[in-house]
């Protein structure tokens, strides 16, 4: 496992704000890379992406959550119910 997390400093180095962490842990698929970014992890309006390299044309990206990594379910927007886009 592997936590990342964004350190926002100004010009003298002193630290402004940090995201909140990400944990990652990744299946090795050989032929395939998908790379998570933290657009914004403000607790009202939390937006990732994710870069998919591969090969194939037949993938698509499903958002899963955990609150403990067991079990996984869809990622469901609070409003609505409707899975978030990518």
């Amino acid at each position: 496992m592997r936590y990342v997390r964004a350190k926002i400093v100004d010009t003298e180095g002193g630290q402004v704000a940090v995201s909140n962490p990400v944990g990652m842990a990744a299946k090795a698929v050989e032929g395939t890379d998908a790379t998570l970014s933290v657009e914004s992890s403000a607790a009202d309006e939390m937006a990732f992406s994710v870069s998919v390299r591969t090969g194939r044309d037949d993938v698509f990206v499903e958002w899963e959550q955990s609150s403990d990594a067991h079990p996984w379910t869809a990622l469901k927007d609070d409003e609505d119910g409707d899975e978030e886009t990518a």
